[in-house]
C-alpha cells in the first residue's frame, strides 16, 4: 500500500550549541525530496545536529523551522518535542528493542508518537514489506534476526508513519561487508521514493557521494563548506574536504608560475607567491608509457603503486617526486599494462592545477 504521505515541507536551521569548551555552530537546510549528507571528522558535531533536527537537544540560541513553522526557537522560545515532530529517525547502533518482535519495534513509532486512523501494526507491515522483509521475520526478535535484517527493520521503524522528515545516523554502519552491497542501491531507492528532506550522516567517502544531492561538511563545529559533489570539487576548502573527493592535494611554495611542493617543481597557470595549496583532480592526471613531448604539460616520471578498478574508472596510486593519484579508463589500464612497480610517466596541464593561498 502506498504510504499516505503529508505535504513535503523543506527542513531549515541556524543555530547554535554549547557542550563545555566545544561550541556546535551550525547553518543547514534541506528542501522536499532532497538528500543532504552531512560529513566530517570524529568530533565535528554531525551527531549532535542529527539529535538537534530530532528534537533530542535543544538549540542555545538559533531556531529550527519546518515549512517555516518554528520547532525550536532556543532557550525560553517555542519547543515541539520530539514525539510531535513526525520525524523518522535511524540513531547510530540501529537501538532496536530486544524484547519487542520486528513489527511491534516498527510499529512503536506510529503507535507512540502520531496515533493516526490506521493500525500501527498495519503501518508497520507495510514498511516491512516496503524494506523487503516478509511476515515470517516481522515475528523475530532482533536477537534472532541477521545484521541486514535488523538494519532494513530499523529503516522500516524510520520509514513508518509517513514521517515529515528522515534523519539517519551512519545507516550501514552496523552491516557487514556483503550485506552493505545488498543494502547500498536499497537504501539509495528508499531514499529517492521518500518525498520529504532525507538528512544522513556517514563517515565513509563512498556512501556521501552515492548518495548526497548536496554535501555539507563540518569541522569543528562549524561548516567549512556546503554543495554538490562538482561544486565542492571544483574548490575544496579544506584538507578535509579534498580527501573526501579524493582530490590530489598538497603544500608548497609558489614563486610565479612555478610552485615548489618536496622535490617536485610543477608549472601553474597564474602566478602567486609564498605558501600555497596546490589541488588536482585525479581525472586531470594523463598516463603514458614515455615522457610525453609537444605539450606544455607538467611531467613526473613515477611508480605505480596501486591499482584500484572502480564502476566505470580505475584510480591508479603513484609515488615518487610527487605522490599522485589518477583516474583513468580500463581501456587506459589494458593499454599501458599498468601493475604495481611500474615506471610510467604521470603529466598534468598547468591550467588543470589549482592553487590557493595558505
Amino acid at each position: 500500500m502506498t504510504p499516505d504521505w503529508t505535504n513535503a515541507l523543506g527542513l531549515e536551521a541556524r543555530f547554535e550549541v554549547a557542550r563545555g569548551t566545544f561550541v556546535l555552530d551550525v547553518a543547514i537546510r534541506a528542501e522536499p525530496s532532497e538528500t543532504v549528507v552531512l560529513v566530517g571528522p570524529n568530533g565535528a558535531g554531525k551527531s549532535t545536529v542529527l539529535r538537534v533536527l530530532a528534537g533530542l537537544e535543544r538549540v542555545d540560541r538559533g531556531s529550527v523551522l519546518m515549512g517555516g513553522d518554528t520547532l525550536d526557537g532556543g532557550i525560553g522560545g517555542l519547543f515541539v518535542p520530539a514525539e510531535h515532530r513526525r520525524f523518522g529517525v535511524l540513531p547510530q547502533g540501529l537501538a532496536l528493542f530486544p524484547h519487542l518482535t520486528a513489527l511491534e519495534n516498527v510499529a512503536y513509532g506510529p503507535r507512540s508518537r502520531w496515533p493516526g486512523t490506521r493500525d500501527p501494526r498495519e503501518e508497520a507491515l507495510d514498511a516491512l514489506v516496503r524494506v523487503g522483509l516478509d511476515a515470517d521475520i516481522a515475528g523475530r526478535k532482533p536477537g534472532a534476526l541477521s545484521g541486514g535484517q535488523a538494519q532494513r527493520v530499523a529503516l522500516a521503524r524510520a520509514l513508518a508513519g509517513a514521517p515529515r522528515a528522515l534523519l539517519l545516523d551512519e545507516p550501514l554502519s552496523a552491516v557487514d561487508a556483503s550485506t552493505r552491497s545488498a543494502l547500498v542501491p536499497e537504501l539509495s531507492s528508499w531514499l529517492a521514493a521518500f518525498p520529504g528532506p532525507r538528512i544522513l550522516v556517514t563517515h565513509d567517502a563512498s556512501d556521501a557521494l552515492r548518495f548526497a544531492d548536496r554535501i555539507v561538511a563540518l569541522e569543528g563545529g562549524r561548516v567549512v563548506q556546503t554543495g554538490t559533489r562538482d561544486e565542492l570539487a571544483r574548490a575544496p576548502r579544506s584538507r578535509y574536504v579534498a580527501d573526501l573527493l579524493g582530490l590530489n592535494v598538497f603544500e608548497g611554495e609558489a614563486n610565479g608560475s612555478t610552485v615548489s611542493v618536496g622535490s617536485a617543481a610543477l608549472t601553474v597557470a597564474g602566478e602567486a607567491d609564498g605558501p600555497v595549496t596546490v589541488t588536482v583532480h585525479p581525472r586531470a592526471v594523463a598516463l603514458f608509457r614515455a615522457r610525453p613531448e609537444g605539450s606544455p604539460r607538467n611531467a613526473l616520471e613515477l611508480e605505480v603503486a596501486t591499482v584500484e578498478p572502480g564502476a566505470s574508472r580505475v584510480r591508479v596510486a603513484l609515488t615518487g617526486a610527487l605522490d599522485l593519484v589518477a583516474e583513468v579508463t580500463p581501456r587506459a589500464v589494458e593499454d599501458l599494462g599498468l601493475v604495481p612497480g611500474q615506471h610510467v610517466w604521470a603529466a598534468v596541464k598547468a591550467t588543470e592545477i589549482r592553487v590557493e593561498p595558505l
